[in-house]
């Protein structure tokens, strides 16, 4: 089982259509509790349910610094996403589930259950992580790396510019 790498900083090499396309090719009907599974549409699409574990796994890997977790009523039921901190922009993995979109006004900013992801986010970052391909997992890698360093040294900077 391969391991998806922590969170280095609050930047990551990924847009957010990036780590949604990641997250949507590994999600399914596999992924949903039992409840969600009963309930599930003949036509639905491989999103449909997985709206909280897709956020998780998404904010995970865009920078969980970056967004706040925002729930929305739509048809009765509850419809999880993600609103950047700063620009208010709308990053919605399972969107695809609906022919309209959902009124993400009428929402509001909550936190997940549990601070760390969940156990079946982590397993859709995990097989996300293994569905990528080694020159995308190193320039995923990589590109964490650069931005680790740039701000270890800028960190450095200040302090020695405050210590001087």
């Amino acid at each position: 089982l391969m391991r998806y790498p922590k969170p280095l900083t609050k930047e990551t090499a990924m847009i957010p259509a990036q780590a949604i396309d990641l997250v949507r090719s590994v999600l399914g009907p596999e992924r949903l509790t039992s409840d969600r599974k009963r309930r599930r549409p003949q036509n639905a699409t491989p999103s449909w349910g997985c709206c909280y574990i897709a956020s998780e796994a998404v904010r995970e890997i865009l920078g969980r610094d970056l967004y706040t977790p925002h729930s929305v009523k739509v048809t009765g039921d509850v419809h999880w996403c993600l609103v950047h901190k700063e620009t208010g922009a709308i990053v919605d993995p399972t969107a695809d589930q609906f022919d309209t979109a959902p009124d993400y006004a009428s929402g509001r900013g909550r936190g997940f259950l549990t601070k760390e992801p969940s156990k079946r986010a982590r397993a859709i970052l995990e097989d996300a992580w293994a569905a990528m391909d080694d020159a995308d997992r190193f320039d995923y890698m990589e590109a964490k790396q650069e931005t680790y360093e740039e701000r270890l040294n800028d960190y450095r900077y200040e302090n020695e510019s405050v210590n001087s």
